[in-house]
């Protein structure tokens, strides 16, 4: 018996983004196997990892491949948080998409800390200093909203790059940066700023021209994140309380039926996986879309989302036109 799960996200702009997946229906049975499943694994990988220990104080310090057969082993007990790790970094990075997809931001800032002032290598003393002083600065311009991404230097310690809008350049008592000549400096034609109510170390900070590229790099350090194990069960991005979050809808319903929720909405297939029946449709809130075939996307949409249990099942519109609202 299959059903469709559909989780909808609606943006500020009235874009709206929709996943489907065609699944089994879930059973108190199969929570129960799954539960079990997972418990069992759980009482596996703890016997791999404690033999894994044992091996590896075992080794005796004599032996002339020591560093060889003590580097396999660790390998070994590392590589099986790899998956979770991965995990982890594709959750943060969607999440932090979406919340990017749903503001307008104005600046893009760099924040760094300078060792004379704090230890950059305690991650813990370097989150509480960035946070107490976002805390600081919305307290006094409360419209202020902005995320934050952590990333580390080459040689250790955290620096953050944030999205910033809600908030003046004069607010944040900007100025313009210069170099040893007392030149101003320019980057990618942009040019750079100081802001001076930073007092933890350097900052840099540039007006935003492109929303969407703007977006897409910060959120790139989620990707850079990915198999960093200094990241694994830590925050891997900060955000305001008053940052806006796309309203997320989620139902159920017969693989068949699945378009009748959708009875006046043209949706695009942006992503599509016959295998995993798995879908993620897009709809701009403008009502006039086409396929990159130039035919109608409801009705591709309807063909393509129709394989159930290996029959094609496709059901037309009656009244809604494949190329408007």
């Amino acid at each position: 018996m299959q059903t469709a799960y559909v989780t909808s996200k609606t943006f500020a702009d009235g874009s709206i983004e929709t996943r489907i997946k065609i699944n089994p229906i879930i059973t108190e049975t199969k929570i129960a196997r799954a539960l079990r499943s997972r418990r069992l694994n759980k009482e596996l990988k703890e016997i791999e990892r404690k033999k894994l220990i044992k091996q590896l104080n075992a080794i005796p310090f004599t032996s002339p491949d020591y560093q060889k057969q003590r580097y396999k082993i660790e390998r070994r007990l590392n590589l099986r948080n790899v998956e979770n790790v991965r995990r982890s970094a594709n959750r943060a990075r969607q999440n932090l998409y979406d919340i990017c997809k749903s503001n307008d931001f104005s600046y893009f800032v760099t924040l760094t800390f300078d060792k004379t002032k704090i230890n950059r290598l305690n991650d813990h003393a370097v989150k509480r200093a960035f946070t107490t002083w976002a805390n600081y600065i919305r307290k006094q311009f409360p419209n202020m909203y902005y995320i934050a991404t952590p990333e580390y230097h080459k040689k250790g310690g955290l620096h953050f790059h944030l999205l910033v809008g809600g908030i003046t350049m004069s607010e944040l008592k900007c100025e313009p940066s210069k170099d040893i000549n007392g030149l101003y400096i320019f980057k990618n034609g942009k040019q750079i700023y100081n802001i001076t109510a930073w007092k933890k170390g350097f900052s840099t900070l540039s007006k935003i021209e492109n929303q969407e590229a703007s977006k897409h790099y910060v959120c790139k350090y989620i990707t850079k994140q990915n198999l960093d194990d200094r990241f694994f069960g830590k925050r891997r991005y900060y955000t305001s309380r008053n940052i806006n979050r796309p309203t997320i809808e989620k139902w159920q319903t017969s693989p068949e039926d699945v378009l009748d929720d959708f009875p006046e909405q043209i949706f695009l297939i942006n992503y599509f996986d016959p295998r995993k029946r798995y879908a993620v449709l897009t709809h701009d809130g403008n009502g006039v879309i086409e396929d990159r075939n130039g035919q109608g996307v409801w009705s591709a949409c309807a063909q393509t989302l129709a394989v159930v249990n290996n029959s094609t099942y496709c059901k037309e519109p009656s009244s809604v036109s494949a190329y408007s609202t």
